[in-house]
């Protein structure tokens, strides 16, 4: 809601702006950079389960230790509780429903996600991928939707119960994330700037997670299905753009820092 996109849900929308607009006025107050709060805010939030613990790591993880002052963590952690309040109140069974929501993705991904990591590590290279990932299960607020947090080799997924987009499975999105985690390496990106180096990384993963796909059986591999991604999963790129270099990496195989960095170029 703080990027401006609709939910899926109006109804829930509805119950939670009002206490989503104080957090984003506390961030916008405390002058914090507001992307790289999010990030860290949503990543240790999986693994934390009371809010001023909460707000202190993302506070501290964003702006250092010596700036997380208690009175900034405790109006942090007021606008956070308020988020929780009103979204439980919404969906007081979330906790019951969400291991149900978990079965068909394993499903699937059991089946074909690990020979589309291997499909990865042939199209790219073998150092891109983890060794571990911790998969994270959400509520389809968005009707489908992820993210990936390589600091804690984590991956954000919504729990739909079917593909909304029936050319582009659920798996090839969480292997689309798990690929994007070991970016964050200074070996691989150090030449790309850490606040484009997100928004490279989604894209320089997406023709190779549909090239993975399609030799797992999940998916076609097309420009067209690669407009469709783009579009499907909110990427701001030129299919085009992406296209032509994703050509050229397969045909000059430089090391893939090498192609980030010209992608990166390519976006900017």
């Amino acid at each position: 809601m703080a990027r401006g996109e609709a939910l899926a849900d109006a109804e829930l929308a509805s119950t939670i702006v009002e206490s989503a607009v104080l957090l984003q006025g506390e961030i916008q107050l405390a002058n914090l950079p507001v992307d790289q709060y999010w990030r860290n805010l949503l990543g240790v939030s999986a693994s934390t389960e009371n809010n001023r613990e909460l707000a202190r790591l993302a506070l501290v993880k964003t702006i250092g230790r010596a700036a997380a002052t208690e009175a900034l963590v405790q109006r942090m952690a007021a606008a956070i509780s308020a988020i929780e309040a009103a979204f439980a109140r919404y969906l007081p069974k979330l906790a019951e429903e969400l291991p149900l929501r978990i079965g068909p993705l394993r499903e699937q991904w059991e089946a074909r996600g690990p020979g589309f990591l291997w499909q990865i590590g042939l199209l790219t290279e073998d150092a891109l991928l983890v060794e571990q990932a911790e998969v994270v299960v959400m509520h389809p607020a968005l009707g489908g939707g992820g993210e990936a947090w390589p600091p804690g080799n984590q991956a954000r997924i919504e729990g739909v119960l079917a593909n909304p987009y029936p050319h582009l499975p659920e798996a090839v999105r969480l292997g689309w994330l798990i690929a994007q985690l070991n970016l964050d390496l200074p070996a691989l990106s150090e030449t790309v700037h850490p606040d484009r180096l997100p928004r490279v990384a989604q894209v320089a993963m997406l023709p190779a997670a549909l090239a993975a796909g399609k030799e797992v059986e999940l998916c076609q591999d097309s420009p067209d299905l690669l407009a469709e991604a783009l579009r499907f999963w909110r990427l701001a790129a030129d299919a085009t753009v992406v296209t032509q270099w994703w050509e050229t990496y397969r045909e000059s195989r430089p090391p893939f820092a090498v192609g980030l960095a010209a992608l990166d170029k390519m976006l900017n």
